[in-house]
């Protein structure tokens, strides 16, 4: 992966917003990178304009918002899968939790969000979220249900270690696939 650097007008604006959080809004440094993080992520200019267009409410709800996913995150153990995408001549790594989901992975990080549909929102009712586990990982899966199964005869390019994202248990080192095709029968 590249890496992505920050032109000194960015930096600037960074640090001028850093200062307008911490000084005129009183957020520790932990808060403040979390908004700045946040901002970055959104595609929002990452500026103090930004900042005072939010209003005191909308940076107390982000800060309440981050604060929550700290506390829901506190004490698990964080792990890093391996995610292909061979049609695109893609592979990346992505930090997650141990047992999330694809899915859980997915609400989190917009670079898987760019490959998976979960349609169903994880009830088990499309295929959207279709990948394949290499061989090693998926000997160390739990079994996938009947209903999985069923789903799973639906999904295009299946493959003998194919399983729903919304159901795979993640662990450290486990690696999958995203095929080229999936079937969507909700749109």
């Amino acid at each position: 992966m590249a890496t992505q650097t920050t032109s000194p007008a960015a930096a600037a604006k960074i640090e001028k917003l850093r200062d307008f959080l911490s000084t005129k809004k009183k957020y520790d440094a932990e808060e403040c990178d979390g908004i700045i993080n946040t901002l970055k992520k959104s595609g929002l200019p990452v500026n103090v304009s930004t900042a005072r267009s939010m209003g005191d409410n909308g940076l107390a709800a982000l800060v309440e918002s981050l604060h929550a996913q700290q506390t829901s995150t506190k004490g698990r153990e964080e792990i890093t899968i391996h995610v292909n995408v061979p049609h695109e001549r893609h592979r990346f790594s992505v930090q997650c939790y141990k047992d999330d989901t694809i899915q859980d992975v997915a609400e989190r990080d917009e670079t898987v969000q760019g490959y998976l549909a979960f349609a169903c929102t994880g009830n088990m009712a499309c295929s959207t979220c279709h990948c394949v586990v290499d061989e090693e990982s998926f000997q160390l899966l739990e079994k996938a249900s009947t209903a999985e199964e069923d789903m799973l005869d639906m999904a295009a390019d299946l493959k003998p270690t194919s399983r729903l994202g919304c159901q795979i248990k993640l662990f450290e080192g486990l690696e999958i696939t995203i095929p080229e095709r999936f079937v969507d029968y909700f749109t």
